[in-house]
This record gives structure tokens, sequence and C-alpha cells, in this order.
């Protein structure tokens, strides 16, 4: 499978996560994919806010980069899918409604038994408005 073929497929692939189809405003948007990294926006709806609080909760940040993270890490191998081994996050700032949060992973590394994937989010609109910063570990699929 060439590379443009697999991102074709990956596409696709994001077309049918239950995450891309949730009606909005619960609904994320895949920006950008590429060979390594992947961007992935999400708009901050008042169901996404904690109680009167007023912030967005801090799963809903997590699942966002998990998926930029994920996509990230698929777009290095040539089939399948990477279970998640690990995931880290560190909350630095709140997200608000009306915000669009964009998570932007990276490969940071690989072997022959996984793939570690660092992250940001950040408000789109202000990129140095960083909401969070983690990494992931996912599983390289076995080679046949």
């Amino acid at each position: 499978m060439s590379d443009s073929e697999r991102f074709v497929e990956l596409r696709e692939k994001f077309r049918r996560e239950p995450i891309a189809n949730i009606p909005v405003p619960f609904a994320f948007e895949l920006e950008f994919l590429e060979e390594g990294s992947a961007v992935v926006n999400m708009r901050v709806a008042s169901g996404m806010l904690v109680g009167s609080v007023g912030i967005v909760n801090g799963g809903i940040m997590d699942t966002l980069a998990n998926t930029a993270s994920v996509y990230a890490a698929m777009s290095v191998i040539p089939s399948g899918h990477t279970p998640r081994m690990s995931f880290s996050s560190n909350n630095m700032r709140k997200a608000r409604e009306g915000e669009t949060l964009q998570a932007r992973a990276a490969v940071l590394d690989e072997n022959d038994n996984s793939i570690i994937v660092r992250f940001v989010v950040a408000n789109k609109d202000l990129p140095s408005d960083v909401k969070a910063v983690g990494q992931a570990q996912y599983h390289k699929p076995k080679k046949s």
C-alpha cells in the first residue's frame, strides 16, 4: 500500500469514527494528516463544560489529544490500528465555551514494539494559549 493510499484509508476510517460522527456540538475534525503527524480540531460547546465552573471537562481534551495522537501513530504503519499502551496529559489552562481547540500530534520515536507520540492542545486561534501537553505510547503491529 502506498503512502497516499494509506492516507486515503485513514481519512475514510476517521469519517467512520464515533467521535467524528457525534452530532454537533461534539464533533472532531481531522484538519491535517501526513506521515508522523496529525491535527484534530474541536469547537467547545456548552455540553462539554463542567457544571457551573464553565470549563471543559479534562476527559474531553484528553480524548481530542488521544485522537490526534493515534492518527499520527497510525500514519507510520502500513495498515491496521495501533492500540494505546499509555497516555499522560498535563492540563495547563482552562478551555472555555466558544474556543476551538486544536490537538497537534507528532511521532517522537518508534521501535519494533511501540510508537511514542507527543501532543499539544491549544486554542486554534491563539496557538500560544496552550491548554494541555503530553505524550502517548501505542502498540506497533507485529510484522508478518
